[in-house]
C-alpha cells in the first residue's frame, strides 16, 4: 500500500511541475536598455586625408551608463558624469543624443552599438556594455 502511495504521489507531482504555464511576457528593446550597464570599452576610428586615427578606451570599475525611462542617459566615465537624451528607433536603432547607433547585440547580459562612416561623418564607433 505504501509503495503504491508514493508511487501516486510521485506521479502526482510529476504531472503538477509538467503542466506549469510558460512565460509568454516579450521584453521590447526599449525595456532590455532600461537598465544600469557596466562601460566594457568604447573604440572609435577617425579617418582625416586618408589616415586613421584610433581612439580606444577600455572601462574601468565605476564606468557606467544608466539607461532609464525619462530617455536620458546619466554616465560615468572616465571619471566625469555626463547624461545625454536617447531614443529607440524601430528596435534596431538608438540615438544618442546627435548620433544613431545601430543595436548590434542586446541581451540580458550584454549591449553592443555601433556607428559606421557616412558621408557626413568619417568616423566609426563601437560601444560595449554588459551587466
Amino acid at each position: 500500500m505504501v509503495k503504491k502511495t508514493m508511487i501516486f504521489l510521485l506521479a502526482g507531482a510529476a504531472i503538477f511541475t509538467a503542466c506549469k504555464k510558460s512565460d509568454t511576457t516579450t521584453t521590447t528593446t526599449a525595456q532590455k536598455v532600461v537598465a544600469k550597464w557596466t562601460i566594457v570599452s568604447d573604440n572609435q576610428v577617425h579617418v582625416e586625408a586618408g589616415v586613421s586615427h584610433p581612439s580606444n578606451y577600455n572601462g574601468v570599475a565605476g564606468d557606467y551608463a544608466d539607461f532609464r525611462n525619462d530617455g536620458k542617459v546619466y554616465a560615468y566615465r572616465d571619471g566625469r558624469f555626463d547624461t545625454v537624451t536617447y531614443k529607440i528607433i524601430g528596435d534596431v536603432s538608438i540615438k544618442l543624443k546627435k548620433d544613431t547607433f545601430q543595436i548590434k547585440t542586446l541581451s540580458t547580459t550584454s549591449f553592443i552599438l555601433y556607428k559606421g562612416m557616412s558621408a557626413k561623418d568619417s568616423s566609426q564607433e563601437t560601444v560595449t556594455f554588459k551587466k
